[in-house]
Formats: structure tokens, C-alpha cells, sequence
């Protein structure tokens, strides 16, 4: 399930977080760089902008159960776990994968993300099965996650967004505590429709 929503939060947030994010050369991204994917992503709540923490807690206070048709799933604020700043600069990607299945720590299963976007990006549409999502200033992206498999398009320019996961407690949780990522040559998904 996809649902996306525009002008989501107070446009003079958006812009105060933009001011405000942190440059490339920071030591405190994660840098992801393989065949797979391209980007930046930050490693916890350290030295995050304010408007970040804010915007990220109160993403965290959205009733995704009641949007996605979920029950139990909750917010990692604790430790973000990949969610938080994410970074991608022109000629970024991320393939076709699925996200994590499950949290590297704690009995949690991945049950749905949610995506703010920063800038009105050329490229970089976040490309589902059916559906594609155009970057655009202040729009929010909130999906399940569990086998929805998905894609970034190759960036023609920087695309900023703020990130944050939901989870369920599930003692029997299986699967991957990191992306999947499908070998595929072209890793077109057809038949599309934009929002």
C-alpha cells in the first residue's frame, strides 16, 4: 500500500531543515557507494539539525496503523536503524530491493517507511511495481514494506529527504536486517503510474 501527501508539513519547516542540513563532506554520513546504491544516509540522532529531530519525532507520531491498515507497528526513535537523513546526489541510485525484513537488534519486523522529500528532484522517482513517486519539495511518501519491491531512478539532481521506518514486535521474524537487492540487468519495473 502507497499513500503520498503533499505540502505535509508547515512549508517554512521544510526550508529551515534545508538551511540547516548538513554538507557532503560531513564525517557523520554513512556512505553507501556499490553497485546497488549511492547515498548518504546519517548514522544516528548525533549531530542532526534541530528542525531534523522535530520533523523525524513528529513522523514518528503518525497513525500508520490506521493509514496503511496496520496494527501494532510503532516508530524506532531510539536508534533510526538506515531511517533519519538521507542524502542522494546527482547520478545516485538505489536498485531493485526490498527493504529489510527485520531490525539487526531488537525482535522487531520492517512493516512500512515513510519519505519526505526536501527538493523537487529531476529523476530520482522512488519506482514500485505499479506506481512511481516524483520527488517534489514537501511531499511525504509513507508505504508497507513487506515483498514491496522498489527502486530509486538514477538522480539528475540532489534529492534530500527525511526518513523514518515502522516496525511491529515479532518474536519469529525472518529475512534480511538490510536491503535486498534483485540482480537484475535493465531493473525496469513496468507498467507504471506517476503521482
Amino acid at each position: 500500500m502507497l499513500i503520498v501527501k503533499d505540502d505535509f508539513f508547515e512549508q517554512s519547516m521544510v526550508y529551515a531543515l534545508s538551511a540547516t542540513w548538513p554538507d557532503i563532506h560531513s564525517p557523520h554520513w554513512h556512505i553507501y557507494n556499490d553497485a546497488n546504491s549511492t547515498k548518504l544516509a546519517s548514522r544516528s540522532w548525533d549531530h542532526m539539525p534541530r528542525m531534523a529531530t522535530f520533523m523525524l519525532n513528529e513522523l514518528a507520531t503518525l497513525n500508520v496503523d490506521k493509514l496503511l491498515n496496520l496494527q501494532g507497528s510503532f516508530a524506532d526513535i531510539e536508534g533510526l536503524n538506515g531511517a533519519g537523513l538521507h542524502y542522494m546526489l546527482e547520478g545516485s541510485h538505489l536498485g531493485l530491493h526490498t527493504d529489510a525484513a527485520k531490525h539487526p537488534i531488537r525482535p522487531w519486523r520492517r512493516v512500512a517507511s515513510a519519505v519526505l522529500y526536501l527538493d523537487n528532484c529531476e529523476g530520482g522517482e522512488l519506482q514500485f511495481d505499479d506506481e512511481v513517486v516524483i520527488p517534489k519539495f514537501n511531499r511525504l511518501a509513507l508505504f508497507t514494506t513487506e515483498n514491496n519491491r522498489h527502486r530509486v531512478t538514477e538522480c539528475r539532481s540532489k534529492r534530500r529527504s527525511l526518513c523514518m521506518f515502522y516496525w511491529k514486535v515479532d518474536y519469529d521474524a525472518t529475512g534480511n536486517t538490510c536491503a535486498n537487492f534483485f540482480n537484475t540487468a535493465s531493473n525496469n519495473v513496468p507498467n507504471t503510474k506517476s503521482r
